[in-house]
């Protein structure tokens, strides 16, 4: 629909590897709740030379039902979904004209008529879209991330890394960001949280903590240590590069449970939770009492889901 400015090229050439983010994806629903993702879409956009994509998803559900069961005919309901598609378009015009043109952001709206979840999955898989942001209805922490939800099917079964951001605080620009936190427990699904956090780290990013969690809380000291050495090796990678794009790392061992030290960290510093997930394909739960879960239900900053599938997938390609 529009490409805004002309220095979304500088900021192209700072992130124009192969793991860049190309295209950031916003869903809408015409509601205030998900338009409050947009303004830091806009920031991470501005931040890594991305281009934002603006779905709107119309589901046929209400006007399908009248002309299945006659309550409307045939002409009657073909005028409606022009009716629909043409509010849609003009909505999609009024949220791609609301990203200011100095932003240097280009932008664009797209369409699509279906169940949103599985609508927006397909958009996502069929454009290759590298990252989501969207809103929750998160009241406490993200407690309202209920089964079913939108944002709740995409995270598990899309082909993108999910950025949620809470529903109870407009979000104010990409300063909200600049600190991420990555548990780590020690498996490569755990890691694969690293891989996404790469396309970030500089741009958005300036300061990244790994933490691991040790259980029972009375841990040995040789435990501690065991932790210890693994966050450093597992540092080593990344460090280097990180470093020389501006972004300092650091390494922390708590003692106690994963899930509540996660949020009570991520609490006492603001940071950016990028938490690797067990999704699955179709809409299996992820397993009750995970770690995953009892972030989802206590955080209180925003999250990034990480899909270790996605990311193996990735690789192989």
């Amino acid at each position: 629909m529009r490409e805004s400015g002309s220095d979304s090229d500088s900021a192209a050439s700072k992130n124009s590897s192969a793991d860049a983010l190309h295209t950031i994806l916003v869903p809408l629903d015409g509601s205030p709740l998900a338009e409050s993702a947009l303004p830091m879409a806009v920031q991470i956009a501005r931040a890594t030379g991305g281009a934002l994509l603006l779905a709107h998803v119309i589901s046929n559900l209400t006007w399908a039902f009248a002309a299945e069961t006659g309550l409307t005919s045939a002409e009657a309901y073909e005028e409606l979904l022009a009716i629909e598609n043409r509010g849609a378009r003009e909505y999609l015009q009024r949220m791609v004209s609301s990203v200011p043109a100095e932003a240097g952001v280009r932008v664009e709206g797209t369409q699509v008529r279906g169940e949103p979840a599985p609508a927006l999955i397909d958009l996502i898989e069929e454009l290759d879209v590298d990252l989501v942001v969207m809103t929750t209805h998160g009241y406490t922490g993200l407690r309202r991330f209920a089964l079913g939800s939108v944002a709740d099917r995409v995270a598990r079964s899309g082909t993108a890394p999910v950025l949620l951001l809470r529903s109870f605080e407009q979000p104010q620009g990409n300063d909200q960001l600049e600190r991420a936190l990555i548990p780590l427990d020690g498996s490569t699904l755990a890691e694969s949280a690293l891989e996404v956090a790469d396309q970030l780290v500089g741009m958005v990013i300036r300061q990244v903590t790994l933490l691991r969690a040790v259980t029972p809380a009375g841990a040995a000291a040789a435990e501690i240590r065991s932790a210890e050495q693994y966050l450093r090796s597992t540092s080593e990678r990344p460090r280097t590069r990180w470093q020389a794009r501006g972004c300092d790392v650091t390494e922390l061992v708590v003692r106690g449970q994963p899930g509540p030290c996660i949020v009570r960290e991520a609490a006492r510093t603001g940071a950016l939770i990028i938490l690797a997930t067990r999704g699955q394909t179709g809409w299996t739960r992820w397993t009750l009492g995970s770690v995953a879960d009892r972030v989802l239900e206590g955080a209180q900053s925003a999250l990034l889901l990480v899909n270790p599938r996605v990311t193996q997938t990735h690789r192989e390609a």
